[in-house]
């Protein structure tokens, strides 16, 4: 044990006519304490929301898709999944056809993101399927209705539950000047409804049959075509508002185009390397986008989030720093005559300000530790019992999420020494700077 830190370690030492040092070194070591478990507490918390949002998203939407470069979608997909299944890294793969359109029911209509899909192969690239408010994912007809899935806002603001009749109602490919006569509407019965948690998905996202999208959006060659049948409703010539309803296909070609190609990854976090072996094997005819990259403002947005967020928490710390200094300087007060003794025995003003330095990074270091251990206890608290509850109708969650991360604590428990270590250089040279014949003088 080295003289400086044997000197620091009996001056903490508590003596009854000291009692008002001891009690300010308790409260700068509480406050060090308390200040980093709040920013553990609220890093973690931070990670949990950043991991859930993902979780959510990459398990609602596809990891990478592949759109053709061309309007009329992508031909011969078949043969193209193939060469994707065959790119190391890639777990499966599914085809999907795109579109806008207006949802519409008895009560209200909305603007809509239409997804054709299989059921069968849509669990190769989501996990839609898990997150079924009511009914079931599938688009069996009934009545003669081609079946569809809509998310729980969307059928919440359309007021429509499972069996309800809603249409779609889509202008691609036709010219508005033709009227409203031309808007071809195509019947579906609600099959069921899904809640991701994700307002963009829950809100505005419908799935219905490949088949039937593809003829809505016009995503159908030639010998398929002509299958598409119309029933009038209303006379166009004086009924401004009357419509054709579009009746399903009565069969369709496997080979019709869809949009794009829906991919899953076998680790979603690696996803940037399998996306670019992706596009060197097939960049040049389609375009590959990835799940990061379409969702970059959002993760941009939390990552400067937990960054700020940390950052003024740890202002927490920095000002319980001031009561280290505000401790040391009234102990250099106290010492004064001790430090002349020892000045006078030999000690240089090197050996006195590593005395003082020792006190508060003493201090520091078990306020941090304790501060450690608290923050892992609330953190284990919450992944425990779910203590702090979340509004489910608000928020995708019920409660808290908390993921602690050790790079983060240790990051965070490295910052506190460093802030109590700054604390303590004013007071230690000005017990540096002391001069015994002058203190001994007075005394």
């Amino acid at each position: 044990m080295s003289f400086e830190f044997f000197i620091a370690l009996r001056y903490l030492k508590s003596r009854k006519r000291e009692r008002f040092i001891s009690v300010l070194t308790f409260l700068s070591i509480a406050g060090v304490a308390l200040g980093v478990a709040v920013v553990f507490f609220v890093n973690s918390m931070m990670n949990g929301f950043e991991t859930e949002v993902k979780s959510r998203i990459g398990g609602t939407i596809s990891h990478i898709t592949v759109y053709g470069y061309s309007d009329t979608g992508i031909k011969n997909y078949q043969e193209l999944m193939g060469e994707i299944n065959a790119v190391d890294g890639i777990s499966g793969a599914a085809p999907v056809v795109l579109g806008k359109a207006v949802v519409g029911s008895e009560s209200d209509n909305d603007g809509v993101l239409v997804r054709g899909v299989n059921p069968d192969d849509i669990s190769n690239v989501s996990n839609i399927k898990n997150h079924m408010f009511r009914g079931s994912f599938g688009f069996e007809p009934d009545n003669g209705l081609p079946g569809a899935v809509l998310g729980r806002g969307l059928a919440r603001r359309l007021q429509v539950t499972i069996g309800d009749t809603v249409y779609i109602a889509s202008l691609k490919g036709r010219s508005l000047s033709l009227g409203m006569s031309d808007v071809k509407i195509t019947r579906f019965r609600l099959n069921g409804i899904f809640e991701t948690g994700m307002y963009d998905y829950d809100d505005y996202f419908m799935f219905i049959s490949i088949p039937m999208a593809q003829q809505i959006f016009k995503l159908r060659d030639s010998h398929t075509r002509s299958k598409n049948k119309l029933l009038s409703i209303g006379n166009p010539l004086i009924e401004p508002f009357a419509m054709n309803y579009m009746l399903p296909a009565e069969n369709y070609h496997p080979q019709d185009p869809v949009s794009a190609i829906q991919v899953k990854v076998d680790d979603p976090t690696n996803v940037q390397p399998i996306t670019k072996r992706l596009d060197d094997r097939i960049g040049m005819f389609y375009l590959v986008r990835n799940w990061v990259d379409s969702h970059a403002n959002l993760f941009y947005w939390m990552k400067w989030e937990k960054i700020l967020l940390t950052l003024a928490m740890l202002l927490i710390v920095a000002v319980a720093t001031f009561n280290i200094i505000s401790t040391l300087v009234m102990v250099v007060l106290e010492k004064q005559a001790e430090v002349a003794i020892l000045k006078s025995m030999g000690a240089d003003p090197g050996s006195i300000v590593k005395i003082f330095m020792t006190i508060g990074l003493i201090s520091g270091v078990i306020g941090t530790i304790l501060g450690a251990i608290l923050g892992l206890g609330l953190c284990w608290l919450q992944i425990q019992f779910k203590i702090i509850s979340l509004p489910g109708d608000i928020y995708f969650l019920s409660f808290l999420p908390i993921e602690m991360r050790l790079v983060d604590f240790i990051v965070i428990s490295v910052v506190a020494v460093i802030l109590t270590f700054l604390a303590t250089i004013y007071p230690a040279f000005r017990a540096g700077r002391l001069y015994p014949l002058e203190i001994i003088r007075y005394q």
